[in-house]
């Protein structure tokens, strides 16, 4: 039996993009059916709106995945001249549980491991493992280094919801200064400011040191806007 389990339910909101503006949305248009009418001479194309598939693909499954993306500009243009207003954060279901020094963080989306690395070096429990698609599927968390380099994951990948009520219509917002783009708190532990003590989960013959113990040891602290600031809504302990 465990000495000390603590459970703890709250969201956090992660800040959206802003909904590109019709010139935008015009030119990922346009782009998109110049990809999609050049495969008809090239069948090997790959890249368009800074996105790739593999050359090899067939040329209908190619454009299966990009005019998925079109659709998503044409009714986002349509959403927008309806008026349409899209929120600024996206709020996402998070649990934590506390088993002794071992820290379980259910998250519904699929956070990048750089994401999972930082969450382990600052958490004050010997390990913490952050378990992605749990309770949901948010679609990707990206760094935000990855977010400015784009790609499928963490710009184009929520354009297959195709604007859906109820799911992420907007990829995650990117400070392209290379600066969080929200401040950044650490979480509430279940058992109150239980702050990690000289010597607290290190190895036999390790000197006492500032970094974070554990796995994580050394792991650079990167660019992200994800905040870690549970909003309790029901916590037990035993």
């Amino acid at each position: 039996m465990p000495e000390r389990l603590g459970i703890r339910q709250g969201s956090v909101d992660l800040p959206l993009d802003p909904p590109p503006d019709p010139a935008t949305l015009y030119r990922e248009i346009t782009e998109i059916d110049a990809f999609l009418r050049g495969l008809d001479d090239d069948p090997t194309l790959a890249w368009a709106m800074g996105i790739n598939v593999e050359p090899e693909w067939p040329v209908e499954r190619k454009r299966s995945h990009f005019t998925l993306l079109r659709d998503w500009a044409v009714d986002m243009k349509a959403a927008l001249a309806a008026g349409r207003r899209f929120p600024a954060a996206w709020t996402t279901p998070l649990a934590v549980w506390v088993i002794d020094e071992l820290g379980l963080v259910f998250y519904g989306g699929e956070p990048f491991t750089k994401i999972a690395l930082e969450l382990a070096a600052r958490s004050p429990l010997g390990e913490t493992l952050l378990l992605p698609m749990a309770n949901g599927s948010d679609g990707y968390v990206a760094t935000d280094a990855e977010r400015r380099r784009g790609g499928y994951e963490p710009y184009t990948n929520c354009r297959t919801n195709r604007l859906a009520p109820g799911l992420r219509p907007l990829p995650h917002l990117c400070d392209r200064r290379g600066r969080r783009a929200h401040r950044r708190r650490a979480p509430r532990h279940p058992f109150g400011d239980r702050r990690r003590s000289p010597g607290h989960g290190r190895r036999d013959g390790e000197r006492d040191s500032p970094q974070p113990h554990g796995p994580r040891a050394g792991v650079a602290v990167i660019d992200i806007r994800l905040r870690w600031d549970c909003r309790p809504d029901a916590a037990g302990e035993g």
